[in-house]
């Protein structure tokens, strides 16, 4: 099979596990390759030009912007900013901190899969207690943001390892 490598498989990989992570109630796997492939995602994987969490998070912004754009030209309305970045955050995780093993410098700024599971764990804690009450699938660009926000100014990283 000539012209498939390991950079494509990955691509697909990711795309699949991005996709089973946002879509039950939502849409089809084709919607979200649709968004992916149009949100410069696969082309952030294969550079290394954003260097810092400042560049990231300029990136994030773009890039969920454009999920969410291609979503409307399917006609899902519906779809939220915590839903992109979900998608984002998933795609990110399957094909560079897992794929490097937590190597790639990027790995230290890209965001986690904020979600149900991330923000009750962190509830635990008392002072990201109100975490509890965010429904990640609802979020607005100004919602997430937020989170962000909340979570760097705790004891915990922003990055992989919150996951833990």
């Amino acid at each position: 099979m000539r012209g498939y490598s390991i950079d494509e498989h990955t691509h697909r990989f990711a795309l699949w596990t991005a996709a089973r992570a946002v879509q039950r109630s939502f849409t089809t796997t084709e919607n979200v390759k649709f968004a992916i492939d149009n949100s410069g995602l696969q082309n952030f994987v294969e550079s290394s030009a954003c260097e810092s969490e400042t560049q990231f998070d300029e990136f994030h912004k773009l890039c969920a912007n454009k999920i969410m754009l291609a979503f409307k030209v399917k006609n899902i309305d519906e779809v939220s900013y915590g839903r992109a970045a979900k998608i984002i955050g998933i795609y990110l995780k399957t094909a560079i901190v897992i794929r490097s093993g937590g190597l790639d410098d990027r790995c230290s700024f890209i965001h986690p899969p904020v979600d149900r599971i991330l923000l009750t764990k962190l509830s635990e804690f008392g002072e990201l207690n109100g975490l509890k009450n965010k429904n990640w699938t609802q979020l607005s660009k100004d919602g997430y943001w937020e989170i962000v926000d909340i979570i760097r100014k705790s004891k915990f990283p922003f990055d992989w390892t919150l996951e833990e």
